[in-house]
């Protein structure tokens, strides 16, 4: 068995020479598991895998096998040129280092499996969730034995995933408690709900200012066309790329030569503000106490709108904010006939630090008086503006014929198209 042990890390050498730039540092078994700890290096850079002996001993013979390490290396390469392989950036603005320790151990009285995963929040020093990922037997439908690189790749995912959906609880490492979070391997396919373009544009750009000119400088390059990425957006490479070179047309980014790789130019970094918008509200001691935590209210901004402006406005308005690593409340604000504005937006701003006011014909032609919504402007504390108007199809004399109060404000107008509408309110909710 050694013999065929050998004769598949030479064939692991020889794909790591022909397909990218890594060498293979270290192959050590697991004591007695049928299981290899593969580290490899690119200079200064380390990223292992966990891979069974069969996988090992297939390998010289099985085109499979060398399509599946192939590509999975030749990736890895792609992510070790631009720094830290496991670094990774949420859809949720945040941007993390995940740290899987192999082996798989065996859960006790179960027919499952579980790996220990420490997610980094790279915007908080020493910010840390522990993790102990949970894999069911029947989630082997992976079938390892072809194909051992999934598993890593799943995790990813799910990880990510769990950091959008607020799963993990960010902890300074020094007050972890010695129990850690639990979480369970998903395997769903994110190409069933891709993110519009507007997200995906958004996602680029918080990536290559987190993990490019963050980690280095505005010529710390990120690769933009990364499949895992591809994956957990919901479309392909080449979708990734075309986003980028419309970032690029903006001149947000440079893209390099093969169009693959890109870094920050001034203007992206003239938006620091919406990307660090957050910062860094997910920590908390082990006492329960958030460092630099909001306040009690649960949201950053809530959508007061007539239904009838849901579909053609609200919701890309709705998505959009949420792209920019906002937290958006809009469902139960929807306005009705016999609805209370007042109630409503009161309801609303009391969970919400800031609350959109989408002003249309539609909204106009509800029966509600002007002075509803001008007594609430005027319950604003200390002058500070926490309504802030968005005009939709209307004009501003539609706007003072409802209520002076709002024609008076500064709005965002639809007739400026969606993105300047989102820049504007982005721009007055991180003032």
């Amino acid at each position: 068995m050694q013999d065929e042990i050998s004769a598949g890390l030479d064939e692991l050498r020889a794909i790591l020479r022909s397909s990218s730039a890594l060498t293979l540092k270290r192959a050590q078994r697991f004591g007695n598991r049928p299981a290899y700890h593969i580290v490899v290096e690119d200079l200064d850079t380390e990223a292992d895998i966990q891979v069974s002996a069969q996988f090992l001993k297939d390998l010289p013979n099985t085109d499979e096998h060398q399509e599946a390490t192939r590509t999975y290396f030749r990736e890895l390469a792609q992510r070790m040129m631009c720094g830290h392989p496991h670094e990774f950036y949420c859809r949720r603005g945040v941007p993390i280092r995940i740290e899987i320790y192999w082996p798989l151990e065996h859960v006790q009285g179960r027919a499952a499996s579980f790996v220990h995963v420490y997610v980094y929040d790279l915007r908080v020093k020493s910010s840390v969730a522990k993790c102990s990922l949970i894999i069911t037997s029947d989630q082997d439908m992976f079938d390892l034995k072809r194909n051992p690189f999934t598993r890593e790749r799943a995790i990813v995912q799910t990880i990510r995933r769990a950091v959008d959906a607020e799963r993990l609880t960010f902890l300074r490492e020094d007050e972890h408690p010695s129990l850690l979070q639990q979480l369970h391997l998903e395997t769903r396919h994110e190409e069933d709900s891709p993110a519009p373009l507007q997200e995906i544009q958004s996602f680029l750009s918080g990536k290559i200012y987190w993990l490019g000119f963050k980690r280095g400088s505005k010529r710390t390059r990120v690769w933009i066309a990364d499949p895992l990425d591809a994956k957990y957006v919901g479309v392909s490479t080449q979708a990734l790329a075309q986003s980028a070179q419309i970032l690029a047309a903006h001149k947000l980014i440079v893209l390099d030569e093969t169009q693959e790789f890109a870094f920050t130019r001034d203007a992206l970094l003239r938006k620091a503000t919406t990307f660090e918008i957050a910062y860094p509200t997910s920590v908390e001691s082990s006492s329960g106490k958030a460092a630099n935590r909001r306040s009690t209210q649960q949201w950053d901004v809530f959508i007061c709108h007539a239904s009838e402006d849901k579909n053609v406005f609200v919701q890309p308005l709705a998505d959009a904010l949420k792209a920019k690593r906002l937290r958006v409340w809009y469902d139960d604000f929807t306005l009705k006939v016999g609805d209370s504005l007042r109630r409503s937006i009161d309801r609303g701003l009391s969970h919400s630090r800031y609350g959109v006011v989408v002003l249309s014909p539609a909204f106009f032609g509800k029966d509600w008086p002007e002075r509803e919504l001008d007594g609430l402007v005027a319950k604003e504390v200390g002058g500070r503006k926490v309504i802030l108007p968005v005009w939709l199809n209307v004009t501003a004399e539609d706007v003072r014929n409802y209520s002076l109060t709002l024609a008076d404000r500064v709005a965002a107008s639809s007739s400026d198209g969606l993105d300047a509408v989102v820049e504007k309110l982005v721009e007055a909710i991180s003032g």
